[in-house]
Parts: structure tokens; sequence; C-alpha cells
């Protein structure tokens, strides 16, 4: 549209487009500060060629979910697993634990392993309710080669993938 330089009708409707892209429903056509910063790093907001369509929906998902958390920004929902989206799913995995904002820092230490630990035992019939494990789970087999969906049920098929994984590392083979 035009550059007029005014928040009008054009500016609101380009704007809610862009939160309809990243995963964030067109419910507001509001400009925050978070949403400004994404604009300035030219990021890509929709699936681009050769992106992931399974990546990008948990790119989409983590700014839905977590965009309200103070520590957490925007993540480019291009389809590609990028440093940004790493450090995000990170940060996905330490809200899910109950970990506060402040604490939360993005790092994989002692507090994110004790939390998976403690609450991310997965196996074949494990679902999400209303904690995110499983997606995240799944998003991560994804990421890493494995030809998974972005969903919250932990199937065969995800065991079969885990099996793989857990040899290619050199891990007992449970599937869990």
């Amino acid at each position: 549209g035009d550059l007029t330089g005014r928040w009008d009708a054009t500016a609101r409707s380009a704007m809610a487009a862009l939160r309809s892209d990243l995963g964030l429903g067109v419910s507001s056509s509001d400009l925050t500060p978070k949403l400004f910063k994404f604009l300035l790093t030219m990021d890509a907001a929709t699936l681009i060629a050769g992106g992931d369509s399974v990546i990008w929906a948990g790119q989409r998902s983590m700014n839905a979910r977590y965009l309200s958390r103070s520590d957490f920004y925007v993540v480019p929902s291009d389809g590609y697993f990028s440093r940004d989206t790493h450090k995000a799913l990170l940060y996905a995995l330490q809200y899910e634990i109950g970990m506060v904002d402040g604490t939360a820092n993005g790092n994989f230490g002692p507090g994110t392993r004790s939390g998976l630990q403690t609450q991310a035992d997965l196996s074949v019939g494990s679902t999400d309710t209303t904690k995110y494990f499983v997606h995240w789970f799944n998003f991560a087999l994804r990421v890493n080669g494995y030809p998974t969906t972005f969903s919250g049920s932990y199937t065969a098929t995800t065991a079969t993938h885990v099996n793989d994984f857990q040899t290619f590392v050199g891990l007992g083979t449970t599937g869990t």
C-alpha cells in the first residue's frame, strides 16, 4: 500500500495480516513493541520456498502460545529451523515446565533438564492437554530430520523415530 505516515485502514489491515501470518490471529491490528521489533528484523512471516510446513506450524504455535510472556519475542514463521527458532523452542520447554519469566532464559541447563525429566516422561499413548510437551517433542524430532507431524499425540510411529534417534546417538533404544 501507500506509505502515508498514517495508521489508517490500510495499515491496520496489513498489521492484521501480519498477525495472522505469525500465528497470532486477527483479533487486533495493534502494533505492539514486540511486533515492531520483529518488523525491524526483516525476517519472513510466511512459509517461504523450501521451508517445512511442520516447522512453520510450530513457529506459529510458539508465537501464539508464548508471545504474552515478557521474555519471549516473535520468531519468524518461515518454515526454517534457525537459531532464533531453536532458542524459542528452549523457552517453550522452560515455560511448559513452569519456569517464570526472568528464570527461563532459552538455554538448556540443569533446571531445564530436571524439569523435563520429572514432567515430560513421554511414551506411546502420551497426549498433550494443558502442557505442550508432545508437540515440542514432535517438533524437535522434525527439525532433526524425522518425518513427524506437529501434533500432541505420541504414537507408535513416534516411538519408531525415537528408537532410530536413540540408535543414532548411541543410547539404549527404549522408544521413550
